[in-house]
């Protein structure tokens, strides 16, 4: 049929499915047009015509009308061939349900013998029915080509049904009689990961090297992916990178690369090489589909919005299911629920869509109810999902959310060896041992994993920062401060006083490059060591790099704040005449070396109000609705909520442990968010976010154009959005605000914990306030 798409001098007139075939338009193409191919498709009776859009809708790559027209076939027909396309197409889909009932309805007459044997194994596999996979591969004549490809297939089920040793044993048996081939080997390589864990994995995959080339995209793809679940997210970026450059068009490729970059904080760098494959390759839908993901993750609406057109002529599901994760990503303007509904009404069943919304319900939703919904989705898949770590770590995050704790170690235990080894599962183990209170087993593991793992807040791609002026004479006991700093005029000032009169002894500042007054006034001040490092701030893993070199070179033996310019440390009993001093006294008796807690954005009643006050004091609103759930990373707590996430539509990490008795070894790795393992403190501390004073906008678009924030500054475009685009977006109380009392009232809004303890420790006068 003439494919040439009808021009402005040729109408648009399609009434059915004829019309549509003959416009030279993909149905992607014609729906935007007000054409309801679905209708056409079930109105159709011709036989030819059906199946000269089942060709076309295959060539275009478009299950969702490739499944729509075969049942429109197998039903009209109730030809066998009909049906076992159909049983094929819900196999594609994943419904292997409903593949169950078509395959049943095929006359075994009707078709290849070897045809029906493949898929009616494909649909005991997809329904995790071992004993019938095995009875048909015990069917097949002994010559049959389909035996050993099918005997693989069997050990890829047993492996993500948890059968481990099964697999392993069957494999072993393959290899033995049919010698080792790329599918084999590949098998052997992925298994191994299970055993012994990625490290040998790696080795293995090498040792195959003879049927399974270096220079082969099955090689490369399964390469990253062991990388990865090393940890090793820099490097594996670099080889896939090199990679594409060699071959473009290695789709295995485009999901590990995204994976790492993401990981390593380098997604911005890898937007642009696949912007240019993807303005030299239109037509990989693949490449389309990884730049709009990427595009949905760092808040690219134009390229959102252009990428999701170019899909859409091509991929009708694919073209769902990224709006899907659009609205996952920034739920203010959709209900996430509702549209979960909708796409598995349309026969979705893919288990990465079920991921994606228990990942949304666990970051974004604050009721238990939502909690336990996520956690029947991922228990639903985990027995098909074995293999795959990162469908395992969110079943054991939803179970310790759910202060299911023996579960989710009874879990965790079950696994194999190798298994715990991966970089996403190992800090569960740490977890367990904390909660157990071996504290010196839990530091050192975690000691070991920032290590295996070379992770970026100790192996940024950053030089450290240099020495502007050290004024710090070492004095033991001393309170110590760090903080990295880029145009802070506004806040320098205020948080030096706010902290002298807290009792810090000195403080170590990286400056970025500031360009307002900042270095100069903190090089007047006696109690201030100066480092400086103009590089990329996101290449030093937000400061997390530099401070961590700081805070070992000089802060071992101390007491340390790691800090933002922007945050006021608050504890219980503060505003009752407790000092920082007797806190860390209390927390030296005890043997406590770090205070967790949680940062909360205080904020005044509109922003620029009271311009000629103290911004700070005018900043008094608090939200009283955060929420915090156990988390498997310390300070073993995710706490989210605030009037950003309101605002933006995102989930915000509100944990913080600024507090920290450093050792050689101690190492935060996500900002001041989470650190490696000392022991926790039987009380939680604060930092009130002074986010909106003073020239806050202009703040917000300075980040948005440096892109050295998270994600390509991510966040500060959502909040530039919302500022600059909704009527009275300046008014910031809302009906969950509520004005700050004092560390008080936080205790008594449950935003900070206390203990008996603490409340009832005698002081010392003379030696707890020193």
């Amino acid at each position: 049929m003439n494919m040439v798409p009808k021009t402005s001098a040729q109408p648009l007139h399609v009434v059915n499915l004829k019309d549509a075939l003959e416009s030279g338009l993909t149905f992607g193409q014609l729906l935007p047009k007000g054409v309801d191919v679905g209708i056409l498709i079930d109105r159709e009776t011709r036989i030819d015509l059906l199946e000269a859009a089942l060709a076309k809708s295959r060539e275009w790559g478009d299950l969702r009308w490739s499944l729509c027209i075969s049942r429109r076939l197998s039903h009209l027909s109730d030809n066998g061939r009909h049906w076992l396309d159909f049983t094929r197409f819900l196999l594609a889909a994943q419904d292997h349900a409903a593949a169950a009932r078509a395959l049943a309805e095929v006359r075994r007459e009707d078709v290849k013998a070897e045809g029906w044997t493949d898929v009616a194994f494909r649909v005991a596999i997809g329904l995790r029915d071992e004993a019938r996979a095995r009875e048909i591969i015990a069917e097949l004549p002994e010559d049959s080509p389909l035996t050993a490809p099918l005997r693989l297939e069997l050990v890829k089920g047993l492996f993500v049904w948890g059968s481990y040793a099964e697999a392993r044993r069957e494999l072993d048996a393959i290899i033995a009689e049919h010698g080792a081939t790329p599918a084999s080997a590949m098998a052997d390589a992925r298994l191994v990961m299970a055993e012994e864990g990625p490290l040998a994995a790696l080795k293995r995959l090498d040792e195959h090297s003879d049927v399974l080339p270096p220079a082969s995209e099955a090689y490369r793809g399964l390469k990253l992916e062991f990388m990865i679940h090393r940890g090793r997210y820099n490097e594996a970026l670099d080889l896939a990178l090199a990679w594409l450059e060699d071959a473009p068009l290695s789709e295995a490729l485009y999901g590990p690369a995204a994976w790492a970059a993401r990981e390593a904080d380098r997604a911005v760098e890898f937007g642009a090489v696949l912007s240019e494959l993807n303005r030299k390759y239109p037509s990989r839908l693949s490449l389309a589909e990884a730049l709009c993901n990427h595009a949905i993750e760092i808040g690219d609406q134009a390229a959102y919005a252009r990428t999701l057109r170019q899909i859409r002529e091509r991929g009708t599901w694919t073209w769902m299911l990224l709006q899907f994760s659009a609205a996952c990503h920034s739920p203010l303007e959709t209900n996430v629920a509702s549209f979960f509904r909708m796409l598995r009404s349309d026969g979705i069943r893919y288990p990465g869509v079920s991921v994606l919304y228990a990942v949304f319900l666990y970051y974004y939703q604050h009721e238990t109810s939502w909690l336990e919904q996520a956690h029947e989705l991922v228990e639903e898949l985990r027995g098909s999902a074995m293999n795959d770590p990162s469908v395992l770590a969110l079943h054991l995050r939803l179970l310790i959310a759910l202060n299911r704790d023996e579960e989710a170690e009874a879990a965790y235990d079950a696994l194999p060896r190798g298994m715990t080894r991966v970089a996403e599962l190992a800090p569960f183990r740490m977890y367990f041992q904390a909660r157990a209170g071996q504290d010196e087993e839990a530091r050192k593991g975690w000691v070991r994993h920032l290590g295996e793992t070379a992770h970026i807040a100790l192996n940024a791609r950053s030089s450290y920062p240099e020495e502007v002026q050290i004024r710090f004479d070492g004095t033991p006991g001393q309170v110590l401060s760090f903080t990295t700093v880029f145009n802070g005029i506004e806040y320098v000032e205020w948080f030096l006083g706010y902290y002298r009169d807290l009792g810090v002894d000195h403080f170590f500042f990286v400056d970025n490059g500031s360009t307002d007054g900042t270095v100069e006034f903190l090089r007047d001040q006696p109690d201030v060591s100066l480092l400086s490092n103009p590089g990329s701030f996101a290449a030093s893993a937000c400061g997390v790099f530099w401070l961590n070199h700081v805070m070992r070179r000089y802060g071992v033996g101390h007491w340390c704040l790691h800090l933002d310019i922007d945050e006021a440390l608050v504890f219980p009993g503060m505003d009752s005449g407790r000092s920082l001093a007797q806190m860390l006294a209390y927390f030296d008796a005890n043997g406590f070396e770090l205070a967790g807690g949680m940062m909360i954005d205080i904020y005044p009643d509109a922003l620029q109000s009271g311009e000629e006050s103290n911004p700070f004091e005018a900043s008094c609103y608090i939200d009283r609705d955060y929420v915090s759930m156990r988390n498997e990373l310390p300070p073993y707590a995710f706490v989210k909520g605030g009037i950003r996430a309101k605002r933006t539509g995102r989930s915000l990490m509100m944990t913080k442990a600024p507090l920290v008795k450093m050792r050689p070894d101690t190492a935060y790795f996500a900002n001041n968010h989470n650190c490696g393992h000392q022991k926790m403190a039987d009380i939680s501390v604060a930092l009130l976010h002074y986010k909106f004073i003073g020239a806050f906008t202009a703040r917000v678009k300075e980040a948005v154009d440096r892109r050295e924030h998270f994600q390509g500054a991510h966040f500060y475009k959502l909040l530039q959005r919302d500022f600059s685009e909704k009527a009275g977006g300046e008014q910031l109380v809302s009906g969950s605000s509520v004005r700050y009392r004092g560390a008080a009232h936080l205790v008594d809004l449950g935003l900070l914990r206390t203990s008996s303890a603490w409340e009832g420790h005698e002081w010392r006068a003379g030696v707890d306030d020193e």
